[in-house]
């Protein structure tokens, strides 16, 4: 899996990927996943969350699984497009 950091003045978030994901794009119905590298390629070790990250999107099988095993996301905010799972969790 591939982690990366992103930061605005606002906010800052994390995106998680499954590493066979990278370039691809999948849609289904009106649903897209453009999957570019510059937004998901990053560190292949784990960030730390801290109280500081406002949200954290996963995107695949095995980034999934991390997020509900770090209870960093739930079951009921999981998407598919073409069977390729994904979900965005927003801290508050």
């Amino acid at each position: 899996m591939y982690f990366k950091l992103h930061k605005t003045p606002e906010k800052c978030f994390i995106s998680i990927c499954d590493k066979e994901l990278i370039g691809k794009q999948f849609e289904e119905d009106n649903l897209f996943l453009d999957i570019k590298e510059s937004f998901y390629k990053g560190s292949l070790e784990e960030i730390k969350v801290s109280e500081n990250i406002s949200g954290v999107l996963f995107i695949g099988k095995k980034s999934i699984a991390y997020g509900l095993k770090k209870n960093l996301t739930d079951k009921s905010s999981i998407k598919k497009v073409k069977n390729i799972p994904f979900s965005e969790t927003i801290f508050l």
